[in-house]
């Protein structure tokens, strides 16, 4: 990939307020779609994505979405410390990684956020994964996640429920996971107040 340097993020940040963007977007856009505050990452600009969040502080930036491009575990630590000074409430990461030793980074980052939407579909956190998220999910702003595609079993669901009852959720995708459907059934009986999709 092309290297950026520290100079082009903060041109980068720049223009981002010059134009007064709301969404980034790093996937491949369907041709004349996309709200007209939007902007298509390029692979440079995502090569660092610790200086691409360094560089969206204090910006109208809410919604960030990542799909399919593979993040160091280094540059994730930087950028999920980095959320905090962030405006995003909308925060995509799918099919990003291929296990769960990345997934602490972002949970313990959570409830400094102000992220009220996460999507982190098809990333294979497994159990273990969901068991962390389920920690630190209380006490965030998040009312919707996107869990699905994760290799989550229903052991692992009912704990994470267990630790959602009485949060702010409202809305969880367990779709495509190791979870049949009488158990999503009492999933959902037991998170009364939040829509479980399957």
């Amino acid at each position: 990939l092309e290297k950026v340097s520290k100079q082009d993020y903060e041109e980068f940040r720049e223009w981002i307020e010059y134009n007064n963007l709301k969404r980034l977007q790093f996937d491949e856009p369907l041709a004349g779609s996309g709200p007209q505050d939007s902007y298509y990452l390029p692979d440079s600009l995502i090569s660092n994505i610790a200086c691409l969040s360094q560089s969206l502080e204090g910006t109208q930036i809410e919604s960030v979405k990542i799909t399919d491009f593979r993040v160091g575990i280094q540059d994730l630590k930087a950028f999920f410390s980095e959320l905090k000074n962030t405006n995003i409430t909308s925060l995509e990461l799918r099919k990003c990684f291929n296990s769960d030793n990345w997934i602490e980074n972002l949970a313990i980052n959570l409830k400094s956020t102000k992220l009220n939407f996460l999507n982190l579909s098809f990333n294979q956190i497994g159990d273990q994964g969901a068991l962390i998220l389920a920690q630190h999910l209380r006490g965030t702003n998040i009312n919707s996640i996107d869990l699905s595609l994760n290799q989550i079993s229903s052991l692992a669901a009912f704990r994470l429920a267990e630790n959602l009852v009485g949060s702010e959720l409202r809305e969880i995708n367990l779709s495509d996971n190791q979870i049949d459907d009488e158990d999503l059934g009492s999933l959902g009986a037991k998170l009364k107040e939040t829509k479980v999709y399957s």
